[in-house]
């Protein structure tokens, strides 16, 4: 049996003519919708000016790719490694992050973002890494999607004195706070890997009309849910939902849900496109009972430095 050889590796920034062999080990990794040519791949390259790529090198020949980013509010490199299988992979990828880690000063911590269905070939977890969170994945296609099976819903709620109405119809004058406090109590409710960092989420000067609607007790607001697309694509994805603590378990974050999705369905949309903390069966559940495919989990690995 020949052994492969695991010698004179070396690593070093890429240059243009490694990312024909970079896309081709981006690409075998990946699924044929999340394929990337090498123009892409040098543009998306280019535009990360928090970070780099480098690749491993064996007989002139680029057996491993590590692209690198800086998340900086959390002190942390993201990372993404592809390599060629076998022996020769595992060695590319332990050089990789040894020289990620000699070249880095200015954080504390690597992460690295594997979907489980891959994580065979992952072999730079073996380096240190340890699971800290997962998420997941999931898609509706809209053609398989009937409204009429979740029209109660919104009936039911008013049953209880609440109502959904689009956004752009709620004028109360503190609706951006009103939203911002319930978001801000979602947050803090699904556990996450990450440290608490700075709101995102400016109400005030988001274009928040259509497509996002509201659920009202009165004029107080007890959850809401919006959509991110654009017309001329033809998936659209959730793209912020919650519901206030003191109103869950009541049916709201389901109506709301359907409410988005049948909206999508009408507009013209083909799939709707959802994903978040592994660790929210609540809304893992929503998401099934309106006919959602769950993708295998994306599992995020930390590597603690110094």
């Amino acid at each position: 049996m020949r052994l492969e050889s695991t010698e004179s590796i070396s690593v070093r920034l890429a240059r243009a003519e490694d990312y024909e062999a970079i896309a081709a080990l981006h690409n075998a990794d990946n699924e044929p919708h999340f394929q990337a040519s090498l123009e892409q791949l040098q543009k998306s390259d280019t535009k990360n000016t928090s970070g780099g790529r480098t690749v491993a090198i064996q007989n002139g020949r680029v057996v491993g790719t590590l692209e690198f980013w800086l998340w900086a509010e959390v002190e942390a490199y993201r990372i993404g490694i592809h390599t060629v299988q076998g022996a020769i992979g595992a060695n590319a990828a332990t050089q990789l992050i040894v020289d990620l880690e000699r070249r880095i000063t200015n954080a504390k911590r690597l992460l690295a973002t594997v979907r489980s269905d891959f994580l065979s070939g992952a072999q730079h977890l073996q380096s240190g890494f340890s699971e800290v969170f997962r998420s997941f994945g999931a898609n509706l296609e809209l053609a398989n999607f009937d409204s009429g099976r979740v029209s109660h819903l919104e009936t039911d709620l008013l049953e209880q004195g609440i109502r959904i109405i689009p956004r752009s119809e709620w004028l109360a004058p503190d609706a951006d706070a009103q939203l911002e406090a319930i978001q801000l109590e979602d947050n803090a409710d699904i556990p996450s890997y990450e440290p608490v960092v700075t709101n995102e989420m400016d109400f005030k000067t988001r274009k928040l009309l259509e497509p996002f609607w509201v659920a009202l007790s009165g004029d107080e607001c007890v959850g809401f849910v919006s959509l991110d697309g654009k017309p001329d694509q033809p998936v659209i994805h959730f793209d912020s939902s919650a519901v206030s603590r003191s109103q869950r378990n009541r049916g709201i974050g389901l109506a709301l849900a359907a409410r988005a999705v049948a909206w999508a369905k009408t507009q013209g949309f083909a799939e709707v496109n959802d994903g978040g903390a592994k660790s929210n069966p609540a809304h893992i559940k929503i998401l099934e009972r309106l006919g959602f495919e769950l993708e295998p989990d994306w599992v995020t690995y930390e590597k603690v430095l110094g």
